[in-house]
């Protein structure tokens, strides 16, 4: 009998036991739940405002790395649209080439696949617009009409169809595009005439290794100017020049190396192999954070006394080479 009540009180024991950890559980899962949730809205807002100061999406955070089960995070079904909602209106506006309506939903600068200088303002893109949008997209575009395919993707905002086109908003309150997926031949013409005035700028050695500019930086102290192009294999090649230069001066400083990638978020890192120098890419950041910072890996790189680390803002090639370039004399 004694057994009995002594089992029976064990056995209440140990329930009582399992029902407050179960309570436990439920409740840390809530503030889990919670807590993510607010890191996932605060880093929505915070990649809106980043969008305005680095936006090439399309070559950063949707296709390069892409959207895979490792790097994916949680997204919404996709939604065929009634024709009727603000995002199906901007639609239909890019389809009939209402240029100057379109532009009012852009967020500025909307990037283009570089060496392409990205569309500044309103007026830039009304006067871009056919080479943007061409008639083959708009083509494409309208056959999605009128139940065009919207796709919420957490805060990367609302992605149409495969992904040509991405807004920063919701489907239900609309938005203004951030990026696009594609590149018309007019596009595809222009950045190869821009790659090949670049290349004339390079001395041979580097012109002859490959010229594919993905970016060109300034450190903020206008000291360094940087280029990083892909040289092939998956791998790349930083140049560091001490400003100003010329066109044709070999670099003070050249390592080649990988991109080593942050997550989904566009953030990564140009490594060098002999693992002297980095250079990271900020895409997501708070506003003040530089669009890259330049790291001295090791005590090799003292010419340029970069200590911890120095940081740059982007820049394009001819603007760089511009204040290097001697002054034409007037008269």
């Amino acid at each position: 009998m004694e057994n009995n009540v002594a089992e029976k009180a064990a056995t209440d024991e140990v329930m009582t036991m399992k029902k407050t950890i179960l309570v436990f559980a439920a409740a840390m899962a809530a503030i889990a739940f919670c807590v993510f949730a607010k890191v996932n809205r605060d880093r929505k807002g915070e990649m809106r405002t980043e969008r305005a100061k680095f936006s090439d999406v399309a070559e950063l955070t949707v296709t390069d790395p892409p959207i895979s089960e490792e790097n994916a995070e949680t997204v919404g079904e996709v939604t065929k649209s009634t024709g009727e909602g603000p995002l199906d209106r901007l639609l239909r506006a890019i389809v009939d080439g209402d240029a100057k309506t379109v532009a009012k939903s852009v967020l500025y600068p909307l990037e283009r696949k570089f060496p392409i200088p990205p569309v500044r303002n309103e007026e830039e893109f009304v006067a871009r617009f056919d080479d943007i949008f061409d008639r083959p997209f708009r083509r494409m575009l309208g056959e999605l009409l009128p139940e065009a395919p919207w796709e919420e993707m957490g805060w990367r905002g609302v992605m149409l169809g495969e992904g040509p086109l991405w807004i920063d908003g919701t489907i239900s309150d609309g938005g203004n595009i951030y990026a696009l997926n594609y590149q018309s031949e007019a596009e595809q013409e222009l950045r190869k005439r821009l790659v090949e005035e670049e290349r004339r700028t390079l001395p041979p050695n580097l012109a002859n290794e490959g010229c594919d500019p993905k970016l060109c930086f300034e450190t903020e102290d206008g000291k360094i100017a940087g280029r990083v192009d892909d040289i092939g294999n998956d791998h790349f090649r930083v140049a560091l020049f001490a400003m100003p230069f010329h066109p044709g001066d070999q670099p003070a400083a050249t390592f080649r190396g990988r991109a080593v990638w942050e997550g989904s978020g566009g953030n990564h890192t140009y490594l060098d192999d002999e693992g002297l120098w980095a250079l990271e890419v900020n895409v997501i950041g708070a506003l003040d954070t530089p669009d890259f910072h330049l790291l001295e890996r090791d005590s090799w790189a003292d010419a340029f006394d970069l200590g911890a680390a120095r940081p740059a803002r982007k820049s394009l090639w001819p603007e760089i080479v511009a204040k290097g370039a001697p002054q034409k004399s007037k008269g």
